[in-house]
């Protein structure tokens, strides 16, 4: 992936994320809905935000790591990612499968 490749992705990822956090904010208004899982929206855009920032960091230093040990190190940053991606999905799951 080269440098500008790297930069579209992150702006529709951006995109991406503030369409689903309106989305969201949506729900969170609902009287019966957002009262109800509230904390679950709030953790699921904490753990949306976080993981783009990991992947971003992860993405930009794939592109400058020449070394095979840091290739190691990275590959381990993005299975603790991957553990935050299953949380997110587990309140993501939470919220969809719940409603009313």
């Amino acid at each position: 992936m080269n440098y500008y490749e790297l930069r579209l992705l992150r702006k529709f990822t951006q995109n991406t994320l503030a369409q689903s956090f309106d989305a969201l904010e949506q729900l969170e208004r609902d009287p019966i809905i957002g009262k109800r899982y509230k904390s679950s929206i709030h953790q699921f855009q904490s753990l949306a935000y976080r993981i783009n920032a990991l992947l971003i960091g992860i993405a930009i230093n794939i592109n400058k790591v020449q070394d095979e040990l840091e290739y190691v190190k990275i590959i381990a940053k993005m299975e603790h990612i991957q553990n935050f991606i299953a949380h997110a999905q587990q309140l993501s799951d939470n919220i969809t499968y719940r409603k009313i």
